[in-house]
């Protein structure tokens, strides 16, 4: 059993993904427990640090851990890093441009995060080894994959908004935020750490502030 989940699960995407979710779950939460200032400042500095930390890594720098859990996590061909640069990008960006200009509520933005981070982890990571069904006009996503991925991301942005409204409202929002952010991850094209939370964002922001 424990050679069948091994072979089965952890594999390099598996990993990736795991770390993927991990942080972007972390992440998520910081903004939603904490100001806007503080959040802002958590989300600047992780880019920062993240955008230095691979640049040093890509020049072949061998740094503890980090050279060790991109060996490990990191895609052929891709910059070192990639794709939690995107994932800062694109949660500063809806912290910026929804939350900051437009003034939605905060946990429009905690959620989008939170679609991206276990939605989008499990749509690749689970749907790579157990989807079957193609998506149609896909190549690689399947019905199983983004069914589970849509349940994960459902799940785990419900509670935010239910902590401060009713469970019907808080099932519309987080239900939208989920469905519009796997379709982002298999129909639209570019770095879906970026585009899934600004789109993820948007449709929840129209639906939360239509229904409250």
């Amino acid at each position: 059993m424990v050679e069948w989940i091994r072979g089965r699960l952890w594999h390099r995407e598996s990993k990736r993904q795991l770390v993927h979710g991990s942080f972007g779950l972390l992440f998520a939460l910081a903004v939603f427990f904490f100001s806007w200032e503080v959040s802002f400042a958590i989300l600047a500095i992780g880019s920062l640090f993240t955008f230095f930390l691979g640049s040093l890594l890509e020049g072949g720098v061998e740094i503890p851990f980090f050279s060790m859990l991109t060996k490990e996590t990191g895609r052929d061909g891709e910059r070192t890093g990639s794709g939690v640069i995107w994932y800062f990008f694109g949660s500063v960006t809806i912290f910026v441009l929804f939350g900051l200009v437009a003034g939605v509520d905060k946990v429009i933005v905690a959620a989008s995060m939170m679609v991206v981070a276990t939605g989008d982890s499990v749509c690749t990571g689970l749907g790579r080894k157990f989807g079957v069904r193609r998506l149609p006009k896909t190549k690689t996503k399947t019905f199983e994959g983004t069914g589970l991925g849509f349940l994960f991301a459902f799940l785990f942005s419900i509670p935010l908004f239910y902590v401060g409204h009713d469970l019907l409202t808080s099932a519309l929002v987080a239900g939208t935020g989920a469905f519009t952010g796997v379709l982002t991850e298999a129909y639209v094209k570019g770095n879906d750490n970026f585009t899934i939370p600004v789109i993820a964002c948007f449709f929840m922001s129209v639906v939360y502030y239509s229904v409250i």
